[in-house]
This record gives C-alpha cells, sequence and structure tokens, in this order.
C-alpha cells in the first residue's frame, strides 16, 4: 500500500521514491551519514565576531576587484577583495564609492590603488566597468597597513572593525601613511 505525498511516493514502511518529475530528497555521502550536532544550546545569528589582524603592515594579494553599486547608497562603487599571504588567513576588502557623498574619499583611494595596480592608466578616459573586468590584476601583491577603527554607521555600528590606511607595492612599504589618501 502507498501513500502519496506531493514530492514523494512513501510506502507505510517509510521507504521513498521521488514522485514522477521530482528530484531524490539529498543524502549525506556514506561517511558523513552518522554525523550529527547538538544545536539545543546555540543562539541563532549571521553575525560572526572574528578577531581583528594586529595593526601594521601586512602582505595580502589581490583576489578579486568588483565594480558596481553600493548596497547602502545605490552609488556606483569599486570594491576590491584582498587575501592575506603567507601564514595568515583570511581576507580584507576595500570600498572605493564613486558618486554621492562618498565619492571624494572613494576617487581619492581608487587613484591610490591604480597608482600600485595600473600606474599609466589614462586618467580623463577611466572606465571602472574595464578596470574591474582587467584579470591581470589578480594575484598582485600589496602591503596594506591596516588600522582598528570604530563602525560609526551601519548594522554594525560600534564595533572595530580593519581599515587599510595605506597601500605599496610589496617589499617597499615604510610603515608611514602616503599623504593620508587611504
Amino acid at each position: 500500500m502507498t501513500k502519496k505525498t506531493e514530492n514523494t511516493n512513501m510506502d507505510l514502511l517509510g521507504s521513498s521514491a521521488p514522485a514522477a518529475g521530482t528530484k531524490a530528497p539529498a543524502q549525506a555521502p556514506a561517511s558523513q551519514a552518522g554525523f550529527v550536532l547538538d544545536l539545543s544550546g546555540v543562539e541563532g545569528t549571521l553575525e560572526a565576531d572574528f578577531p581583528l589582524k594586529p595593526e601594521g603592515i601586512h602582505t595580502v594579494e589581490v583576489v578579486k576587484i568588483e565594480f558596481g553599486e553600493s548596497k547602502s547608497s545605490g552609488v556606483p562603487m569599486i570594491t576590491f577583495e584582498f587575501g592575506y599571504t603567507g601564514d595568515e588567513k583570511g581576507k580584507i576588502w576595500d570600498y572605493c564609492v564613486l558618486g554621492g557623498a562618498g565619492q571624494e574619499f572613494g576617487v581619492k583611494r581608487l587613484k591610490k590603488y591604480l597608482d600600485i595596480l595600473a600606474p599609466g592608466t589614462p586618467l580623463s578616459t577611466f572606465s571602472p566597468a574595464v578596470f574591474a573586468a582587467d584579470l591581470n590584476f589578480i594575484g598582485k601583491v600589496l602591503d596594506i597597513t591596516i588600522k582598528h577603527k570604530k563602525q560609526t554607521k551601519g548594522d554594525n555600528k560600534g564595533k572595530m572593525r580593519e581599515t587599510i590606511v595605506e597601500a605599496t607595492v610589496a617589499g617597499m612599504s615604510t610603515g608611514a601613511m602616503s599623504n593620508g589618501l587611504l
């Protein structure tokens, strides 16, 4: 005897077969089939509190450059994603807002990254979309100086975060901020 449910044909013994036109339910690999977690004492949150990297100079490589819109303001923005190298693990992001209230600072940050990653780029006809799509920058290694800064707005207001305050070609770090551009 078979009791038909929405997604499966289930017999009274509990075995099931996918109903016509549906996929079989996902199953764990045999090596993980017995893996069980006790989540009864865990508070659910999507917030992660990772330890901050120490302030100072760190070596990173460019993982990704994206051109899009700021989630908070909708203005054009370039996002730099960097991965720490060597024994350091993790990633850090930098954002260059290219419109609205943050444009004054964002374009200065972008110009600094252009000076490091793409010296000689024509500046009077610069296309953020073309720059972000150029995969030649992926893997480029930089030395960045990070400082800890308290978030002043948004969902993380009041929390400390890492902020890139300087960037140079790897091996050229002086530890001093250049003109405060980053």
